[in-house]
């Protein structure tokens, strides 16, 4: 299991951040605020800076695959995420980039209406892993990916799936025996008064799930 840190936020908060965490954690993703903001520009100045850290850029592909997903590896990136819920040939076009840069696609199963369903579709079309997310907009109502990860776990015991919405310390318990390859974690690392400790204690939790 790997711990990405989401970075919801401005490029220099995100520099801040990833200089006090960024050797305990084990990938950083560019979320999509912060490739709003700052376009792939943040995916450079991340790189340079932070040399042997991963890069996802979370760029939720709905469109012209190729092209985005071409530009993303461009920068750095070594995964590239695609909305599941885009065409296949959106997708497809997403898969032959990364497989020009020796990159991976993770394919966002937010508000998929058939999330096993279509995940059979999307490994048949190359994609590398999926990504079971609770959208940002719901979690106040109480919901989380527990229940789909765990109905995606059940289907595909062996598939590679990531986990992300609104997922801490707090909340981590059930999810890890579910096995997910990724956990992803934005506002419990964010926003925490001391972020590496935040860290330490999610990777305290993860080592013992092994």
């Amino acid at each position: 299991m790997q711990l990405q840190v989401a970075l919801d936020c401005p490029l220099d908060t995100a520099l801040d951040l990833l200089a006090r965490v960024g050797s305990a954690v084990d990938r950083a993703e560019l979320g999509t605020p912060l490739l709003l903001r700052e376009g792939l520009h943040a995916a450079r100045a991340i790189g340079e800076r932070f040399r042997t850290l991963p890069m996802t850029a979370d760029a939720k592909i709905m469109d012209a695959g190729e092209l985005e997903a071409e530009l993303a590896f461009q920068a750095g990136c070594d995964i590239v995420t695609v909305l599941a819920a885009a065409s296949n040939q959106t997708i497809g076009g997403t898969v032959r980039a990364a497989q020009r840069h020796g990159g991976r696609v993770m394919a966002d199963m937010i508000e998929a209406p058939d999330p096993v369903d279509r995940a059979c579709r999307l490994w048949e079309l190359g994609v590398d892993l999926v990504c079971v997310h609770t959208a940002f907009d719901v979690q106040g109502e109480g919901k989380n990916p527990l229940a789909a990860l765990s109905a995606m776990r059940s289907a595909f015991p062996d598939r590679p799936i990531a986990v992300a919405g609104g997922i801490g310390a707090g909340t981590l318990g059930p999810v890890l025996p579910l096995r997910p390859e990724i956990i992803i974690v934005g506002g419990a690392i964010l926003n925490a008064a001391d972020p590496l400790a935040a860290v330490r204690g999610i990777k305290e939790q993860m080592a013992r799930h092994g």
